[in-house]
Formats: structure tokens, C-alpha cells, sequence
């Protein structure tokens, strides 16, 4: 059940109808979980048992480690949270990864071992969620937070539909206390605003950008250094906008409900160099490998070297936290290279004099955007071995140029919504500079945007509405 459909639509309209009609804060909480179980049941129904697992065993962990005073009992029953949580993550995710991996190192070694791995589904979302619950258990556990006052409100946490399968990742310190508030049905400006600018980010641009971006990836090197290129840019703008616009409908659809989700993305394009771009995208991700990973491992505490390492270290398991494969693995290295540089650069404290200001943070900017659009190309590559010949084709300008014989590939409305978005995003950007702050929107604005985003749905709605990119993780 994807957000831009009819489907999802009238989903809307029932659940905030039955919501009116029931006052009882109870009824309004279980009616909200049924609906969000109903939601992730429409892609596998089966699945629903993984989150019910889950949430039990959390639940009755989180409140064992709650009363339990003995240190050894409880670094146990934080083992079990950690083990069978971050156990089934692997057996859905990893585990095929594993074992083409370890049946690869046999042939080659000469061993003899042949097996067939059965094909796994991966449970849509199961990547989000479990960081969800394994954040509860260690939050518990280090005593920041206290146990859910029920196990409705710790379900609802868990499977609350509008973040459910692809985030923000939301901490029980935040959610929690706001279930305690009340379900309160309100449709503000701000909502509006949300939902309707994440409905053109997904279908407008990201949804008209991916056939070109999907039909030069399939190319793969045999496709020229020019179309490589350009699809490398149309995917860090398809992603940005499918991601994000996700994730602004979630906070505008829970806001609906009188919870706020937190924000996810703000602005990474722009971003002034690699902690900076981490700060701003998918920044629930990016906080929860730094208090979870991060932070444990040693942080900055250790001197200069177990810094670097422990950077590394995090960004190499951000990179395999978003799918099983080299690519992933090496678009994690990448970023966590890019980090260390930034700390190891000699010339920071000479760069950073005001007569040198703004063409260190131009040419910073640039050489940032020019990173990024490399670690796009790995991640989006079909594996490593794609990623590497399609660099080399990039970068030595050879190939034969196919811009204009995809079967399928408005070459134009590619173009035309890559050129409107950013030059849209800079206008948004400068506007926030200026204000310091983002102001609430009242109606006017809202309905503006709103008629605009209507106009813009009817006008370039895509012929085939993919599922978000981020689903798979």
C-alpha cells in the first residue's frame, strides 16, 4: 500500500473517520495499531509475526531490565534483545549475501563444496524497526528511559504506519510520552504542506527521473561516459526526493494524529563537507550509529587513530545496514573515508581565515558534491564490478552515447524536472539562510502549494509509480 494511491487514500478517510467517532484514548491507540498492522499486512501478511515477535520480546525484556538491579542478569537480557533482534535481520538480509560469499571462497580455494540457498523475502521495513526496538532495550538499559506504560503503547511504537517501513527512525523517548498525551486528530497548514510537497517530490520528480536512471544502470559501461554521468546526478536527485519525500509524508501524515515524528533530512546537497552531509541526511540514521555505535566504540575519547576507526568502522556497517552487497559495503567505506580526510586535513586551521572563507567553502562545496556523486554511483550500481567499469567509462569520456535511444525515456521531462527541482531546492535553501529558522506555514501558503503540487500531479504523474527506494532496506 504505497502513500500515492487510492488505496492508501481511502485507508486515510476510514481510519481518521472510525478515530472521530471513538473518544476513548484506549480504543483510539488499538484502533491505530490494528490499522497499522493491517497497513504492513498488505504487502506479506506472514511478516506481521516477525513485529509481533519483536515487540513481545522487547516488551517483556525492556521491563525485565527495568526492575532487575543485578548487573549480570541484565547485560543478559540486553544479549538476548541484541541477539534475536539483530539475528533475524541477518537471516533476512544477510544471510544469502553470507553464503554466495563463503560458497565463492571454497571454489575458489579449491574445496569441492557446492549448495543451492533458498531464496529469502526480505521483510519490507524489518531494517527500521529493528533499530527501533533495539534502541528501546538499550535506552532501558543504560536507564535514559522507562519501560512503555503498556504493551498497546510499546506495539504502537513499533508499528506505527507512517514511519513503519522506511522511518524516520523514531527513539521510545520521544514517541512514548506523546502516546501518553493523546491521539488527537488535527490537520494543520504544516501537514498539508508536507504531504502534498512529498507527493511531488516522490511522484513527479523522483518517479519521472528513474526510468533514464534505471535504463542507463542496466547499460551498465556499455552505456557513454555523458549518460553515466547525468544518471549518476538523476539518481542522487531520485534518491534525495523519493527518501525525503517519504519521510515528509510520514511526519505529516503522523501529525495528522497529534504526534510528531522527527525531521530526517534538511538540505544535505548543500552541506559544507562530510560530517556536515551526515548531519543532514537521514539524520535519524546518522544519530543512531553515533549513540549506538559510534559513541560505545569509543568515540573521539581514544586519541587520533581509534577515532579514524571507530568513523570507519561505523560508516562501513551504515553502508552493509543498507543491503547485502559490495556495493553497499563500499559506498559505506567510501563515506567513512571521506570523514576520516576531513579530520586529517593539515590545512583546516590555515583555510578557515576569514580572507580565505568563501573560495575554501566554494571549492569545498564542489569537491563534496563531486564525493557524493561517486558514492551515489556505488550504491547504485548492480555490484562492484559494474560500479568499477562504470567509473572508468565516465571517467575516460568513452562510450557511445545512447541519451536519445531509450525505449521509454522522455529525454526532456528528464532534463526539464532535474533543471526545475534544483533550481526550486536553491530558492528554498537561500530562503531558509536568510530566515534563520523555518517558519510555521499558516493556510495560505499551504493551499498554494497544495494547488501547485495538484497541478503538477495531473501534468507529469508517471506512467509506472515505483515503490520507494528505501522499502528495500
Amino acid at each position: 500500500m504505497l502513500f500515492p494511491s487510492l488505496q492508501f487514500a481511502l485507508f486515510m478517510l476510514l481510519l481518521c473517520g472510525l478515530l472521530y467517532l471513538l473518544r476513548a484514548q484506549p480504543l483510539r491507540r488499538l484502533l491505530l495499531l490494528l490499522a497499522s498492522y493491517l497497513f504492513y499486512m498488505a504487502w506479506n501478511p506472514a511478516f506481521i509475526l516477525l513485529i509481533l515477535f519483536s515487540s513481545l520480546l522487547d516488551w517483556f525484556i525492556g521491563n525485565a531490565l527495568h526492575t532487575d538491579a543485578q548487573p549480570g542478569r541484565r547485560r543478559q537480557l540486553l544479549l538476548i534483545s541484541i541477539i534475536a533482534n539483530l539475528g533475524l535481520l541477518a537471516w533476512f538480509k544477510y544471510s544469502g549475501f553470507l553464503s554466495a560469499m563463503l560458497l565463492g571462497f571454497a571454489r575458489s580455494s579449491g574445496l569441492g563444496w557446492d549448495w543451492s540457498w533458498p531464496e529469502i523475502t526480505l521483510p519490507v521495513g524489518i531494517s527500521f524497526y529493528t533499530f527501533q526496538t533495539l534502541s528501546y532495550s538499550i535506552d532501558i538499559y543504560a536507564r535514559r528511559i522507562r519501560p512503555a506504560s503498556s504493551l498497546l503503547d510499546y506495539a504502537l511504537y513499533v508499528a506505527f504506519f507512517p514511519q513503519l517501513v522506511a522511518g524516520p527512525i523514531v527513539r521510545a523517548g520521544e514517541f512514548l510520552p506523546q502516546l501518553a498525551r493523546g491521539i488527537r486528530l488535527q490537520l494543520s497548514p504544516r501537514a498539508v504542506l508536507l504531504i502534498s510537497g512529498g507527493l511531488v517530490k516522490k511522484a513527479v520528480i523522483a518517479d519521472n527521473l528513474a526510468p533514464y536512471v534505471d535504463a542507463v544502470y542496466s547499460a551498465g559501461q556499455s552505456a557513454g561516459s555523458l549518460d553515466i554521468l547525468l544518471a549518476t546526478l538523476c539518481f542522487s536527485t531520485q534518491i534525495y526526493c523519493d527518501f525525503s519525500g517519504y519521510s515528509d509524508m510520514a511526519i505529516g501524515l503522523a501529525s495528522i494524529f497529534g504526534l510528531e515524528l522527527p525531521r530526517n533530512f534538511n538540505y544535505p546537497y548543500f552541506a559544507q563537507g562530510p560530517s556536515d552531509f551526515w548531519r543532514r541526511w537521514h539524520i535519524t540514521l546518522s544519530r543512531w550509529l553515533r549513540d549506538y555505535l559510534y559513541i560505545p566504540l569509543g568515540g573521539n575519547r581514544h586519541g587520533s587513530l581509534r577515532t579514524y576507526l571507530n568513523l570507519f568502522i561505523t560508516m562501513l556497517l551504515g553502508g552493509l545496514w543498507h543491503g547485502a552487497g559490495w556495493s553497499f559495503i563500499l559506498w559505506g567505506a567510501w563515506h567513512g573515508l571521506l570523514l576520516m580526510l576531513q579530520r586529517l586535513n593539515p590545512l583546516a586551521a590555515i583555510l578557515s581565515r576569514p580572507a580565505w572563507r568563501l573560495p575554501v567553502k566554494f571549492s569545498g562545496w564542489l569537491l563534496l558534491q563531486a564525493a557524493v556523486l561517486l558514492g551515489w554511483l556505488l550504491f547504485r550500481a548492480p555490484d562492484a564490478g559494474s560500479a568499477g567499469a562504470m567509473l572508468g567509462t565516465m571517467l575516460s569520456g568513452r562510450g557511445s552515447t545512447v541519451l536519445h535511444g531509450m525505449p521509454g525515456v522522455e529525454l526532456f521531462t528528464v532534463l526539464a524536472v532535474l533543471v526545475i527541482f534544483w533550481i526550486c531546492h536553491g530558492l528554498f535553501y537561500w530562503r531558509q539562510r536568510r530566515s534563520h529558522k523555518e517558519n510555521e506555514p499558516d493556510w495560505k501558503r499551504a493551499l498554494t502549494s497544495l494547488a501547485i503540487a495538484t497541478i503538477l500531479l495531473c501534468l507529469l504523474w508517471p506512467a509506472d509509480s515505483a515503490p520507494f527506494i528505501y522499502f528495500q532496506f
